[in-house]
């Protein structure tokens, strides 16, 4: 599992506290007509404090995952204030879709292959080099198959 860069968590951090200021100023209207409307809001306000805390502990894809849920929250008809939360959550996403892809700066499916044909390479040079001879040979007998020596 990938960890948060500073970078993430900040921005994971800033988008929490917009989705609860968000979340109480899209209900707050509603508070006097009904108390669906604090419900909502404290619905929203939870789901950004949850969002906090994922992107606390580090885990990127608690945090993908928290963002993806304050995304789809209570937004009901301003469905439009839930996107920014979905695109954090891609691009985390994408992130860690890299960070696991890329392990130390190389493919992680290519480490293995990459240091057989290092050791591979090794062990051809450490071979003695035979010289070519000045004059060509003819091959030995086979040991398949060895004509009769009677046509010559």
């Amino acid at each position: 599992m990938t960890r948060l860069d500073e970078r993430e968590r900040r921005v994971a951090l800033w988008a929490a506290g917009f989705g609860a200021v968000s979340a109480v100023a899209l209900y707050a209207p509603a508070f006097d007509d009904f108390t669906a409307a604090i419900v909502l809001a404290l619905v929203g306000v939870a789901m950004a404090g949850l969002l906090a805390l994922a992107s606390r502990s580090g885990s990127r894809l608690f945090t993908c995952l928290a963002a993806g849920l304050l995304g789809i929250g209570p937004w009901g008809y301003a469905y439009i204030i839930g996107l920014p939360f979905i695109l954090l959550a891609g691009w985390l996403m994408f992130r860690n879709a890299n960070a696991r892809r890329t392990a130390g700066g190389r493919p992680a499916k290519e480490r293995p292959v990459k240091e057989k044909r290092v050791r591979e390479k090794r062990v051809r040079e450490k071979k003695p080099v035979i010289e070519a001879p000045s004059r060509p040979s003819r091959p030995g007998q086979s040991k398949r198959y060895t004509p009769p020596a009677g046509r010559r």
